[in-house]
């Protein structure tokens, strides 16, 4: 019965156990010169535990689960060093840590000619296969293959370390050898050191992919094994605790069985009458472990890293993806609620999803606007989201001059579930001082408790408060939190849900019916930019845009859709970036000018009449600095109108005077004619628009007047350019007006005059009529060349994660702090800062999450009675 408790302790507590973190941090050096050793690879093998050591030598690794490891230091020209350690989870150091220089082996370098078959013989102990193998060889160079005298037998080395990508579980693999490796036998597994980097996947489906590969990869190794057996109810294993923190015994008779369904022979066995493993049911000593029938036991580079999170793996693998799981809604925390013109707005943002498990795979992009209560909106910024938490800060400028607006706040996939997974919350911005009507604010708290070192403070005091969390059993916590300290006038009960957490979460909005065929919006993992083409023209359905970002490094080939909208998506830009757009019809011969970009914003309805903006009473009194602002604004304003007011007209004087021919009989405007820039072209839908007739080869334009047609004359800006005397014996007069046409650029034509009668001023080159071509001005023509259209935008924002302090002599916020962090190993937070002059009565707002993924927040009052007061 003993047994079983422990067995059952174990699976069910070991991931918290494993949880438990160290640091272990040194310094390496010379061991001959005293010198640091800078760019060392210091990790610990077969797991992701690795760094390098800085100019000084110095390293930290960070994140260890307790208990023993063996760590190896590296460096070229240097012997391969390591320690043995007890991580704790206090920090642990090694301050001196020497590595001697290398002794450098003579060997005789392999022949050209047998190179080819060692490195076929080294793959193949790898596990490489020839042909669409799971694992590539990035750096093959750095192998040295060699004999050595008096043997037959070829030997490999690295001159450098070898890296080894595996494409089936997603890790770059840094593989060394301790010492020469002999390709006529089996390598031996403690000669071969791996340390395992995870890549940075690119889509949802890669990263899904890759972590089912994983799971499979892991339910066939040792340690998913042994897993199993402590999980079995069985009088012939026991795991005991040992008196090392993180690790346990378990004792049974070796070899081990492994009996599954459809698998090959399978067995663990080990010497004496036990297996030290950690808390994750790996191996304290793997060399110790004797495997059989295990792939990855044959092949190391196709085994897991031993601190791989299996639970979270399986979880992730067996996880519902529906559209309720994936539903993301934001919840916005302010430093206070009613501002002055011209301060920040300061934010924490928390994602919060249908399962908090798919955090990975949600938007990494956060929308937050000022919008006034009837919808439009003032201001729109964009912010990077991490782990689904971003922080920032958005200046309260002077066109927000109407006092009352609420904060909008929303993913644009969480827009697609409708209104209600926006996040709104009423806001004011004054123009002067104010005071605050009796407010119905009442201190709360759910999970938090926050000390003070003093019941009473006086102008300019310094303050110590201490933040504790529970969960909900009771125990103390590890959580993510934003705090904000604001004095009682930045403080209006405007809405009872938008400044704790978890008064938000009590709300659930409606699923009903959801289905994603409605959906506008994709997941943004980069920004994404709206395009629209205004031109009305039929053309703007699939008209082909040309995109160009940031000084010609990112060109892209888009299609609009029938509205004219097309989308720039992926975008990691931050701050003012140039965008360069040219739109074309679809046959690409048509230029689309009216071209504009934007932010992409929903289209959901709120209805804002519920919202209670206070009883905020405005003073007369305006700070100097807002006055100068609110001026600063007004001239720059009143400027932009005057530029509005004035007309500039361009209009074209045609220089060539009267016409002999008096007043034409009919003007043609070209800016509807579709030309190809083809003089034939050009000639038949001239004459099919006329009604002149087209004959001869090349085609000439002849006007049929009378028994005989003959061709008119042609002008271009009233200046003839087909003979003036008229077509003579033995000349082609079709010749002559086709080179006429050929020598005018066509899409220069801005309108053609015709006379069809006859023009006597002409002589006989007048008696079929003129055609006077006119074109275009220099300013009309450049208009007409189908340039790129520069538009400036604004990126994503940085984050703005430092603590505030010392703000503004008359703002009510007198600390900020969106990244108050309480660790595993911690039982509060502890913040330090100074209070203002008559600090008077102030509110301490908490919001977060623990460690468990629940919410917590608090909103307390302190100071109520001041010092000195009676």
């Amino acid at each position: 019965m003993k047994q079983s408790f422990l067995a059952l302790f174990f699976i069910l507590f070991f991931s918290q156990l494993f949880a438990q973190k160290g640091t272990f941090s040194g310094r390496i050096f010379n061991e001959n010169t005293q010198e640091p050793i800078p760019e060392g690879h210091v990790f610990i093998p077969n797991t992701t535990f690795q760094t390098y050591t800085d100019s000084l030598g110095n390293f930290s690794l960070r994140g260890i689960p307790v208990g023993p490891w063996e760590v190896f230091a590296v460096k070229n020209g240097f012997e391969i060093s390591s320690q043995n350690i007890q991580v704790s989870q206090s920090n642990n150091a090694l301050n001196k840590w020497g590595i001697s220089p290398e002794v450098n082996l003579e060997f005789d370098e392999l022949k050209d000619s047998k190179i080819k078959k060692a490195k076929e013989q080294f793959e193949d102990r790898l596990g490489i296969e020839a042909k669409e193998s799971e694992l590539v060889l990035i750096n093959p160079e750095v192998l040295r293959f060699f004999e050595k005298e008096g043997s037959n037998d070829v030997w490999v080395d690295f001159s450098d370390v070898l890296l080894v990508q595996n494409l089936k579980s997603g890790y770059l693999i840094s593989m060394r050898l301790r010492k020469p490796q002999n390709l006529s036998r089996g390598f031996e597994t403690t000669d071969i050191l791996l340390s395992f980097l995870e890549l940075d996947l690119g889509s949802v489906e890669e990263k899904n992919l890759i972590n089912s590969n994983r799971v499979e990869v892991y339910q066939n190794s040792p340690i998913y094994a042994i897993r199993k057996l402590l999980g079995e109810q069985s009088n012939e294993i026991k795991l005991i605790p040992t008196a090392q923190e993180g690790e346990f015994k378990l004792q049974a008779k070796s070899p081990i069985e492994i009996k599954e369904p459809d698998q090959n022979y399978r067995a663990l066995a080990f010497d004496g009458d036990g297996l030290e493993i950690r808390a994750n049911g790996s191996p304290v000593y793997p060399e110790l472990l004797k495997t059989q029938g295990f792939p990855s036991s044959e092949y190391p580079l196709k085994a897991l890293p031993q601190d791989f999170d299996y639970d979270v793996a399986i979880a992730l693998d067996e996880v519902d993806r529906s559209l309720e799981a994936l539903q993301e809604r934001v919840f916005i925390h302010t430093d206070k609620d009613v501002y002055m013109m011209g301060e920040q707005l300061l934010f924490k943002a928390y994602l919060l999803m249908g399962n908090p498990l798919l955090m990975d795979e949600a938007s990494k992009v956060l929308h937050v606007e000022i919008v006034d209560p009837s919808g439009y909106s003032l201001l729109h910024k964009v912010f990077p989201l991490e782990n689904g938490k971003s922080s920032g800060a958005i200046f309260l400028g002077p066109e927000l001059n109407t006092k009352d607006f609420i904060v909008k706040a929303y993913t644009l996939w969480g827009a697609n579930y409708g209104a209600d997974f926006e996040y709104y919350k009423p806001i004011q911005v004054m123009s002067s001082l104010w005071e605050v009507g009796k407010n119905t604010i009442e201190p709360k708290s759910e999970g938090i408790v926050v000390f003070s070192d003093k019941q009473a403070y006086q102008s300019q005091d310094s303050i110590t408060l201490n933040v504790v969390v529970n969960n909900q059993k009771g125990s103390i916590a590890a959580a993510n939190l934003s705090l904000a300290v604001v004095q009682g006038n930045g403080i209006q009960y405007m809405n009872s849900t938008d400044d704790l957490l978890i008064d938000f979460l009590k709300f659930k909005p409606q699923l009903d019916h959801v289905d994603s065929v409605g959906f506008e919006f994709d997941k943004e993992f980069g920004l994404t930019v709206r395009g629209k083409i205004n031109d009305s023209l039929p053309q703007i359905n699939k008209s082909r845009v040309e995109v160009m970002v940031d000084n010609f490094m990112d060109k892209r080939e888009l299609r609009s859709d029938f509205l004219g909208e097309f989308y720039l998506e992926g975008l990691h830009k931050e701050g003012e970036f140039a965008v360069l757009v040219k739109g074309t019809s679809p046959d690409g011969k048509i230029p689309l000018r009216e071209i504009e970009m934007e932010l992409v914003s929903p289209k959901n309805q709120f209805d804002f009449s519920h919202f209670d903006f206070g009883r905020v009473q405005p003073l007369s009194k305006r700070p100097q600095d807002v006055d100068s602002l609110i001026s600063e604004y007004l001239k720059v304003q009143e400027g932009e109108m005057l530029l509005d007011a004035v007309e500039v007209e361009d209009e074209r004087e045609e220089n060539f005077g009267e016409m002999p021919y008096g007043r034409a009989e009919r003007v043609y405007e070209m800016g509807d004619v579709y030309l190809s820039g083809d003089t034939q072209q050009f000639i038949y839908s001239f004459a099919a628009r006329t009604g002149f007739r087209v004959g001869g080869i090349p085609p000439m334009i002849i006007n049929a007047r009378g028994a005989v047609g003959g061709p008119p004359l042609i002008l271009l800006n009233g200046a003839p350019i087909t003979p003036i005397a008229g077509p003579t014996l033995g000349s082609d007069g079709g010749q002559a007006q086709y080179r006429a046409f050929q020598s005018i650029n066509i899409f220069n034509i801005k309108k053609i005059e015709v006379i069809k009668s006859v023009v006597p001023a002409y002589g006989d080159a007048g008696k079929f009529g003129v055609i006077n071509i006119i074109t275009k001005t220099g300013t009309e023509m450049a208009a007409d060349i189908n340039t790129y259209k520069e538009f400036k935008l604004m990126g994503l924002e940085k984050l703005a994660k430092g603590a505030k302090t010392e703000l503004e002599p008359h703002n009510p916020t007198i600390y900020w702090n969106p990244n108050v962090g309480i660790s595993s190993n911690q039982t509060s937070a502890t913040l330090k800062f100074k209070l203002p002059e008559n600090p008077g009565p102030f509110w301490v707002i908490v919001n977060g999450i623990n460690s468990s993924g629940e919410p917590v927040s608090g909103r307390f009052l302190m100071n109520q009675k001041s010092l000195g007061e009676n």
